[in-house]
């Protein structure tokens, strides 16, 4: 397979209109390098394989028969990419003119990094959070905010702006840029996340093999955060996403911080379980969005107490662990 500078690499799933948004960003706004793009389409039912077909016909289509989760549709196409860096883009995600670009020339000079990502933008410029730190149960027990107010040098974030790339535990999934040989050395995405911290885990991995990951702020991407979660019904994402995070602490972290943190977590559930019962009594129920976060509270506690059972989140969508059921291309 001849080589091009990038491969991009977008996975949809019921979606069609967002993901045609993110293809032609690709193609208006990426001139300085050559690449192809690989298009995963995780069972979609709205046609999106066909109309991407018929619409932007040298993007490479490839259909998953069942929902893969992002971990598995990712490694198919990096199995059959042929960039020597792969764009790894949502496809609630769009290109700024030049973004790719300069992640990629930052790249070439620094050649002990793995991965790096842009600044992350809201739909009105706003800046997203673009960069995690590594799950601890520091950062999933206590305010968020506060630590990256009160370390910001352990704990960067967008409330302090940054003039140059900066090294960091892990950037977030919606675009990143990976160097092609790096994953091959790691062996690409860990495909026991189903949906959530499949980017955390490989970042994580990419360190222990000794390579650098950063953030490229002037880099910019926007992206509609939160565009497939959303579509997900109730607790589910939620759900999913502490059943990812249990996964990491069991992957890559000591047994006791693991089983505390299934113990304490759950507690910080209750409390704030009870602190959304309070306001709700005291606004007599009348805050329909204070109703529905009460509600989630409430089903992910019914979680924990029923042991964390893989038939709800995101497990009832039939794919977590079929790996075998693909079609070829478009």
């Amino acid at each position: 397979m001849a080589k091009v500078d990038v491969s991009f690499i977008v996975i949809s799933w019921n979606a069609c209109d967002l993901t045609l948004e993110c293809l032609h960003s690709i193609f208006d706004n990426v001139h300085g390098v050559s690449f192809e793009v690989v298009l995963v389409d995780n069972a979609s039912s709205d046609g999106t394989a066909e109309i991407v077909h018929t619409v932007l016909p040298t993007v490479r289509v490839l259909v998953n028969h069942e929902h893969q989760g992002f971990a598995a549709a990712n490694n198919r196409a990096i199995r059959q990419a042929g960039g020597r860096y792969l764009a790894l883009m949502n496809n609630d995600a769009k290109l700024t003119p030049k973004a790719i670009e300069t992640i990629i020339e930052f790249m070439e000079s620094e050649p002990n990094v793995g991965a790096a990502g842009p600044q992350l933008l809201n739909e009105d410029g706003s800046k997203q959070n673009s960069i995690a730190a590594f799950p601890s149960l520091a950062t999933e027990l206590l305010n968020k905010t506060l630590l990256h107010v009160v370390f910001p040098g352990r704990y960067p974030s967008k409330y302090f702006g940054h003039d140059r790339p900066i090294d960091v535990d892990s950037i977030i999934g919606a675009c990143m840029v990976l160097r092609a040989d790096a994953m091959g050395e790691i062996g690409g995405f860990d495909e026991d996340y189903y949906f959530f911290l499949e980017e955390t885990d490989l970042c994580f991995r990419l360190k222990q093999h000794g390579w650098r990951v950063c953030h490229v702020p002037q880099a910019e991407v926007y992206h509609y955060k939160g565009a497939s979660a959303e579509r997900r019904p109730g607790a589910a994402a939620r759900i999913e996403y502490c059943r990812s995070l249990y996964k990491f602490f069991e992957k890559n972290r000591k047994p006791v911080e693991h089983r505390a943190l299934q113990a304490l977590y759950a507690v910080k559930l209750a409390v704030e379980f009870l602190a959304r019962a309070y306001a709700c009594v005291l606004t007599l129920g009348c805050h329909r969005q204070s109703r529905r976060r009460l509600k989630r509270y409430w089903n992910l506690i019914i979680w924990h107490f029923r042991l964390c059972p893989d038939s709800e989140g995101f497990g009832g969508e039939g794919s977590r662990r079929s790996k075998g059921h693909m079609e070829g291309e478009a």
